[in-house]
């Protein structure tokens, strides 16, 4: 049971940091959508 909530929590970690490079990678490419117009 222990392992399964330390997966939890690692799952969710990954899934902040990824939610936030996503969030990053969506700003750049607007960014870059409003430098080409």
């Amino acid at each position: 049971m222990n392992s399964d909530h330390q997966l939890a929590i690692a799952c969710r970690i990954v899934f902040n940091r990824l939610s936030i490079l996503n969030k990053v990678v969506i700003s750049l490419c607007y960014k870059a959508q409003q430098l080409k117009n």
